[in-house]
């Protein structure tokens, strides 16, 4: 699905950020509204957003453009039909998925408050036990 971008265009992780001017709510993506960057990765990054629809805070993942477009697009598309088939506390709901005019792909997700892996991690240094509950769940 093409969506109309010409609010939000971008080639690079970087230039996405100096696209979007964070915490004037006045930039959008596709119909959301950015807020402010949540972090970045090797895939693209992530802002915190407002569905001005629905009137709910989202994560909205922009994936960087890659030039291999078409099996990117199909594993994007293969990962999000999976996520959004789950109800798991431990897997985020997708609520959408869209294409940009310049063919970037967006992802609009449950917004999760709370620390990084990485955060609990360094939080629990030493704590072997604490370490393990992380990465352990008991079925109740």
């Amino acid at each position: 699905m093409q969506r109309d971008a010409s609010t939000f265009t971008a080639t690079s992780p970087a230039t996405m950020l100096s696209n979007v001017p964070l915490g004037d709510g006045s930039r959008r993506i596709d119909r959301y509204i950015v807020e402010r960057e949540l972090g970045r990765g090797g895939m693209g990054v992530v802002f915190v957003a407002l569905d001005p629809t629905l009137q709910r805070r989202i994560a909205l993942k922009v994936v960087r453009p890659d030039d291999d477009g078409p099996t990117l697009r199909a594993r994007l598309l293969r990962e999000a039909r999976a996520m959004a088939s789950l109800a798991h506390p431990n897997v985020v709901t997708i609520h959408d998925v869209g294409e940009l005019a310049d063919g970037q792909l967006f992802l609009a997700m449950e917004l999760v408050e709370g620390t990084t892996l990485r955060g609990a991690l360094a939080a629990a240094k030493g704590d072997t036990a604490r370490i393990l509950q992380l990465f352990i769940q008991e079925q109740e």
